[in-house]
């Protein structure tokens, strides 16, 4: 099968009507993206994605006035932080109702709705009779993917069609929530600041540290890793003793200068941080490509994104520990 890389929005809509899946932009990572409501489209996604069943989806809507359509006696507190934070890097979790096949939730009676921040994945959204799954358009456990390219270089031809929108503006997954009236729960740090959601009320903020157990997409303790072996820098592992190994190495701000590295990439030479979730998933494909026998990645300061940023770090260096 050859794979298509356009932005010819009416063809990715018959795709997605014939329970075809293709890859979208959003505004965090590009999306495999199927049919929510299609059993059989939604298959394709965990065969496609080599993804575990009881591993959930994200599904993403165009508008906020859909939230009540697929739900179940929505929380009040969910749907307006939905809708004041949306179009947006934010997913929040709803009682599901029975339009929404239990194939999407891993059987779970909640389902993860978000509003993506993208014109051209909105503009096809808008076309639809349907919302839409899509979980990173990637194999399952691999890096996450934001250009077409990396699309292409994953997938391959095992779809049809990818919609281009160019590189994705954040580069980081979005922020997973549930929330109530007495209590908001963050079960995945992301591109969303949860600043925002202490401002709102610091009382009612609660951080999901059960990694691992599956309440939400996105909650694996190994998950967004390359192939080439990744540790975190600085590490026992001395470079300067292994000149004979091809090694890495991705730096916040800067590259020290006693690692005898070639390959090296710096996410943000200013030190910001939404630059360095820009670069970071390109980054490790980038070296990922180069056939390396190691990688060092350095993590960064541990405050906003950067928290998002170091989760995406130790779960993709958890698969070599």
């Amino acid at each position: 099968m050859e794979t298509i890389i356009s932005t010819d929005i009416q063809q990715a809509k018959s795709l997605l009507q014939a329970d075809e899946l293709i890859a979208i932009p959003t505004e965090t990572v590009y999306g495999l993206a199927g049919n929510a409501l299609s059993t059989p489209a939604i298959k394709k996604i965990y065969e496609v994605k080599k993804r575990p069943y009881h591993n959930p989806l994200i599904v993403h809507l165009y508008e906020s006035s859909q939230i009540q359509q697929y739900t179940e006696s929505p929380s009040e507190m969910g749907i307006y932080l939905l809708k004041k934070y949306s179009p947006g890097p934010l997913t929040v979790i709803f009682q599901k109702n029975s339009l929404i096949p239990d194939i999407v939730t891993a059987g779970m009676n909640q389902v993860a709705l978000r509003i993506p921040k993208h014109p051209i994945t909105l503009a096809l959204l808008s076309e639809l009779e349907f919302p839409i799954a899509a979980p990173s358009a990637n194999p399952f456990g691999y890096i996450s993917p934001t250009t077409p390219a990396h699309v292409l270089q994953q997938l391959g031809s095992t779809i049809p069609f990818i919609l281009d929108g160019g590189p994705c503006q954040k580069g980081v997954e979005s922020t997973v929530i549930s929330a109530s009236d007495n209590q908001i729960i963050v079960h995945r740090l992301g591109a969303f600041d949860i600043d925002l959601l202490f401002e709102e009320d610091p009382n009612l903020v609660i951080l999901n540290h059960e990694t691992g157990k599956l309440t939400s997409p996105g909650m694996l303790k190994q998950h967004y890793s390359p192939r080439t072996r990744l540790h975190i820098y600085p590490t026992q592992f001395k470079a300067e003793e292994h000149s004979h190994l091809k090694i890495g190495f991705i730096g916040f701000t800067t590259i020290p200068s006693d690692l005898p590295i070639a390959h090296s990439i710096v996410l943000s030479k200013e030190g910001d941080l939404d630059e360095a979730a820009f670069h970071l998933y390109d980054a490790l494909h980038r070296l990922d490509a180069m056939q390396l026998d190691l990688i060092l990645i350095e993590t960064v300061p541990s405050k906003g994104l950067g928290m998002a940023i170091n989760d995406r770090i130790n779960r993709a260096v958890a698969k070599f520990i």
